[in-house]
């Protein structure tokens, strides 16, 4: 009788690990991937266009991930390596090379600081800026200095780091 308990209790363990492996080898498989486009812009359908290593790589410390088209219309997906808690990931919408709208997705940026960098006062400052024939923008502590940016008080590290990766697709644009 104790034998037969043991191996009972052998299948069922085997058998719970097996169904745990398949469910992890298919985790991702079926998901399709994110429609980055879609999520800035979907009044527009988009083609992805690739992006060669070099691209991705145009800016220290920022990597271009995509780059959509449509007609006058790119967004283009950059990720800036730099926040104060982790990587902060945007899409920026342009016509042309001016810029339309920047949106960061899967924010992790502190609420009480660095998310503020997200909220309509500070990522509203990049509208209307061509990447294509402006200088690098930059960023400024308070509205007695240059710069074109008002940074977020207490959230100087995010602003930089919005500021860097919108940079960065302006160096993408230019190498295009």
């Amino acid at each position: 009788m104790k034998t037969n308990a043991k191996t009972l209790i052998f299948v069922i363990v085997t058998l719970l690990a097996l169904s745990a492996g398949l469910l992890c080898a298919c985790d991702n498989k079926d998901t399709p991937p994110a429609d980055y486009a879609a999520m800035i812009d979907d009044a527009r359908t988009y083609t992805e266009v690739a992006v060669t290593d070099a691209q991705k790589h145009v800016a220290d410390h920022c990597r271009i991930e995509n780059y959509y088209t449509s007609g006058e219309f790119k967004v283009i997906r950059v990720i800036a390596e730099d926040g104060y808690v982790d990587e902060i990931e945007l899409l920026v919408l342009l016509e042309g090379g001016v810029v339309k709208q920047v949106k960061g997705i899967n924010i992790k940026e502190s609420e009480d600081y660095g998310a503020k960098c997200f909220k309509d006062k500070f990522i509203s400052q990049f509208n209307g800026f061509d990447l294509i024939n402006d200088a690098p923008l930059t960023g400024r502590e308070d509205n007695y200095e240059e710069g074109d940016i008002l940074y977020v008080t207490h959230a100087t590290t995010t602003s930089r780091a919005l500021i860097n990766g919108v940079n960065a697709v302006s160096a993408f644009l230019k190498a295009l």
